[in-house]
């Protein structure tokens, strides 16, 4: 779990481990203490190498922002 500090913030570990597969297809373990793992994956379209087959990373983003 996130752990307290003196002033009743939380510091929370998040560990990120990335790599290709194939051209632009990425997949990123990502683990938070407490909380769980997840893999995400990215592609870029084909027009700039990709296989659009999941989202671009720029997409993961504006999501990011939105929540």
């Amino acid at each position: 779990m996130p752990e307290e500090s003196s002033r009743g913030r939380r510091a929370i570990s998040i560990h990120v481990h990335a790599e290709t597969l194939a051209e632009q297809l990425k997949r990123a373990r990502v683990e938070a203490e407490g909380i769980g793992a997840f893999h995400i994956f990215c592609d870029e379209p084909a027009s700039i190498g990709g296989s659009n087959s999941a989202p671009a990373p720029l997409m993961y983003f504006a999501a990011s922002l939105a929540f």
